[in-house]
């Protein structure tokens, strides 16, 4: 799928759109959708009773909208309106006058048709839809690319998270746990996601639990009312507040207070929550995302997280691998922070050396894409133009990657094949059941997935 257009690229190389056939009438709906197909549109069909749930978490170029009872045409017109990149929509109607055609051109349908249906005019009202809406959804993509973060998917693994959050994003509000080490980029993933969600336009707040002074955190995260506590003078939002419509990330989660973790598990139940010292119960519509570089088993074993809130968290787990195990996302990575740091420091063009290369694949990279970054900015800021000599990029001798041995390699190999050996009779144990084999092998179920991954199973 094309990111940029919402389309597809057909055989031919042409641009398909996405239309969903909304039809009370299953044989017109099927009918359409047959029309549209042999047309070159990829299109598929269903019943009011689900278009909600397809065009709410799906992308759709148009929705053709055919249903008899003019109210409910009304209705659906209303909700794509304020969809954020709403699909065009083509109203088939019967039986109405004027009146009632401006009412659904003034709610928002680009087009309206009356029955009795010609297959060539839908075909090709469709067909005038798609290519005058093409131009403005490509401008307001572009836009949104050059907002995005910047996420290098080169490596299986990386490529693997991308797939994960397009999935997330298209959802709208589960809670995501996102895994990792410190500085492999959880932020950025996180962000990520909200961008490419219906939350785009709202506010995507970031807090670091860490950070927040322990007297703080819960007015800081629940906002408090005026006269709380000693030095309240003012009523306050609160970062959830902040956040309303969009995304909340909260990294560093198992440094949340453990009193507090029960308040926040009600947050992500019930939507709804009292700040500080207020009798008045706050509703919010916000998307949240955890991130954290610990254990979360090992938090809960050693009471730094509840497991309540670990499960309500976790819907969706992502776990960012260490730079170190995917070395074919770290020279895109360099030349894109090189390239960036180079233009804001008003630099030449700056160049990465045959063996410059080679130490940075061979660095161990311990503080992962941040570390990396800020070799970058450094190597930019103090670096001759030109080509960047392996020397300049001031990294340590001892920090390289021992090269392995043809006997390392083969011990290796060895090892491989008996822990494939242990993860297959484990899940083979458990029926597949992903939980209760992890706990037969004694890991958490991030690792055996990552680890199932990685073996094929």
């Amino acid at each position: 799928m094309n990111r940029l257009t919402g389309t597809h690229a057909n055989n031919s190389g042409a641009m398909q759109a996405r239309t969903l056939v909304v039809s009370d009438d299953l044989l017109l709906g099927s009918t359409l959708v047959r029309g549209l197909r042999r047309s070159g549109q990829d299109a598929e069909s269903c019943d009011p009773g689900e278009a909600r749930g397809r065009y709410q978490s799906q992308w759709f170029d148009v929705v053709l909208l055919d249903v008899k009872d003019l109210a409910l045409a009304l209705v659906f017109l209303g909700e794509l309106r304020v969809m954020a990149e709403a699909p065009a929509v083509l109203v088939v109607v019967s039986q109405v006058g004027p009146h009632g055609i401006v009412e659904l051109m003034r709610k928002g349908a680009h087009d309206v048709l009356v029955r009795p249906l010609d297959l060539s005019e839908v075909q090709a009202r469709v067909e005038r839809i798609v290519e005058t809406g093409t131009m403005k959804r490509r401008l307001a993509a572009l836009t949104r690319e050059k907002k995005a973060p910047s996420l290098v998917a080169e490596s299986p693994a990386m490529k693997e998270v991308l797939r994960l959050v397009e999935r997330v994003a298209r959802t709208p509000r589960s809670s995501v746990l996102l895994l990792g080490e410190s500085g492999v980029g959880k932020e950025k993933v996180a962000e990520a996601i909200h961008l490419q969600s219906q939350r785009r336009a709202q506010p995507f707040v970031q807090v670091n639990m860490a950070a927040l002074p322990d007297t703080m955190v819960e007015a800081e995260l629940f906002g408090h009312a005026r006269g709380a506590f000693t030095g309240a003078a003012k009523p306050r939002a609160g970062l959830l507040a902040s956040a309303e419509g969009g995304t909340l990330l909260m990294d560093e989660l198992a440094e949340l207070r453990i009193e507090l973790q029960p308040k926040l598990l009600r947050v992500l139940e019930e939507r709804r929550y009292f700040p500080v010292g207020s009798d008045q119960e706050r509703r919010i519509d916000v998307r949240l995302l955890a991130a954290t570089n610990r254990n979360p088993e090992e938090a809960i074993q050693k009471g730094w997280l509840r497991e309540d809130l670990y499960y309500r968290l976790s819907t969706v787990t992502i776990e960012i691998p260490p730079l170190r195990e995917r070395t074919e996302d770290i020279l895109p990575l360099a030349r894109r922070f090189l390239e960036s740091y180079a233009l804001e420091f008003g630099r030449g063009q700056l160049q990465l050396s045959e063996e410059a290369c080679e130490r940075l694949l061979e660095h161990r990279w311990r503080g992962n894409v941040r570390e990396l970054r800020n070799v970058m900015e450094r190597v930019a800021m103090l670096a001759e133009e030109g080509e960047i000599q392996a020397e300049e990029l001031g990294l340590s001798r001892s920090e390289q990657k021992s090269r392995p041995q043809l006997r390392e390699v083969r011990l290796q190999e060895a090892m491989d094949e008996t822990e494939r050996a242990r993860l297959a009779l484990a899940l083979q144990e458990a029926s597949g059941d992903v939980v209760r084999a992890a706990r037969l092998l004694g890991i958490s179920r991030s690792t055996l997935y990552s680890k199932r991954k990685r073996f094929g199973l």
